[in-house]
C-alpha cells in the first residue's frame, strides 16, 4: 500500500518538474538552456504572451550562447526594441593549429557535426511553443561564421526566417547562378575587415574559399530580379555608406551597408538592422515598431558628403562585442 502511495505521488510530480524545467529555460532565468533534439539555445522575450517579433542571432566562431544572452549589448533586442532573442548553441568543431571551438557546419565547409538547417528548424519549433513568437516576424542576423551560415539558409533555406542580416559574414564555396527565391537580405561589412575580407578569402574552413561579396550579391540581385545594382552609394546613414537594390521582385529587397570599421559592429548595427527589417517586412499585420520614437517613420538616409572616404580620426563608436 505504501509502495502504491509512493508511486502516486511521483506521479502526481512528474507534471509540476516538467513544468518547473521549462521555466528555467525562459525569460528571465535564461541561463539554463532550452534542450531539444540535436542541442540547446537559449532564449530572452519580452513579458506576455505574445506574438513576438524574433531575432535569430546565430554567432561567429569560438562563440557561446549564454555569453550573448548575459550581454546587455544583446539585451537590447528586448529591452530596447520589444523582440524576442533567441540564440542556437552551435557544437565544437576543429580549427586550425589544433584548437577547438563551438563553429558552425557549412555546407560547403569541411567538417560536417550536425544537420544545422534540421536544428535551427527544432528550435524555432520549440522556441515559438515556449515563448509565443510571431513566426512571421522573424529576422536571422549573424555575424562571421555565423553569417556564413546565414548567406546558406538565405540562398537554400529561405523559410527559415522573413528577413536575413548579415556582418561580416559571406557565401562560401562555388556560387548558384541563382538562389531558392527571392529573399529579404542586407549585407553590412567593414571596409577595413582583415578577417572576412570584402573582396573574398582563399582557403576558409580548410579548403574551401568565400566569394568576394559583390559577387555573391550579384547572385541574390538576379534571383530578386533587381536592377542592376549600384555602382556609388544611393545614400548614407550615420558612419554607413548605403548602395540600395531598385525594382527588386515582391518578396525580395536587397542592401549593402559599409562602415571604415573592420570586423566588429558598429555600436548601433542592432537598430539599423531592426529598422531595415521593420522597413522591408511591414504588411497589412505587422505588430507596431520596435522604437516607438520611430512609429510610422522609415530611415531617412543623407546624401554623402565629398569627404565621405576620408578616414575618422578614431575607430572609438565600434564596438568589440562579445564573442563575434
Amino acid at each position: 500500500m505504501r509502495f502504491l502511495l509512493l508511486v502516486a505521488l511521483m506521479l502526481v510530480a512528474l507534471p509540476a518538474q516538467a513544468e518547473r524545467a521549462k521555466e528555467r529555460c525562459g525569460w528571465p532565468a535564461y541561463k539554463e538552456p532550452c534542450r531539444v533534439a540535436g542541442g540547446i539555445y537559449r532564449a530572452l522575450a519580452p513579458k506576455g504572451p505574445g506574438p513576438h517579433k524574433t531575432v535569430l542571432y546565430l554567432y561567429g566562431s569560438t562563440g557561446h550562447s549564454k555569453e550573448i544572452t548575459d550581454a546587455s549589448f544583446f539585451q537590447q533586442i528586448v529591452d530596447r526594441f520589444g523582440y524576442a532573442l533567441v540564440v542556437p548553441a552551435a557544437l565544437d568543431i576543429n580549427y586550425r593549429g589544433g584548437t577547438t571551438g563551438s563553429g558552425w557546419t557549412l555546407r560547403n565547409g569541411v567538417q560536417k557535426t550536425r544537420n544545422e538547417i534540421k536544428f535551427l528548424k527544432t528550435v524555432m519549433a520549440d522556441a515559438t511553443t515556449r515563448f509565443g513568437l510571431d513566426t512571421d516576424n522573424v529576422l536571422i542576423m549573424g555575424q562571421s561564421r555565423g553569417g556564413f551560415l546565414i548567406w546558406e539558409i538565405a540562398c537554400h533555406n529561405p523559410e527559415l526566417g522573413s528577413a536575413f542580416a548579415v556582418h561580416a559574414g559571406g557565401y562560401l564555396g562555388k556560387l548558384p547562378d541563382r538562389c531558392k527565391q527571392p529573399v529579404k537580405f542586407l549585407q553590412t561589412h567593414g571596409v577595413q575587415d582583415e578577417v572576412v575580407r570584402f573582396d573574398g578569402m582563399d582557403d576558409v574552413s580548410g579548403r574551401v574559399d568565400m566569394r568576394p561579396i559583390p559577387d555573391a550579391l550579384k547572385m541574390l540581385e538576379r534571383t530578386n530580379g533587381c536592377h542592376r545594382g549600384p555602382l556609388e552609394p544611393t545614400g548614407r546613414l550615420k558612419s554607413y555608406l548605403r548602395y540600395s537594390w531598385s525594382g527588386c521582385k515582391y518578396g525580395g529587397a536587397l542592401e549593402l551597408l559599409t562602415h571604415k570599421g573592420g570586423h566588429y559592429y558598429p555600436r548601433d548595427w542592432f537598430k539599423v538592422a531592426i529598422d531595415w527589417f521593420e522597413d522591408v517586412n511591414a504588411g497589412p499585420n505587422v505588430l507596431p515598431l520596435a522604437d516607438p520614437s520611430k512609429r510610422g517613420k522609415t530611415i531617412k538616409f543623407a546624401k554623402p558628403k565629398v569627404n565621405s572616404g576620408s578616414t575618422p580620426k578614431s575607430n572609438s563608436r565600434f564596438k568589440k562585442v562579445p564573442n563575434s
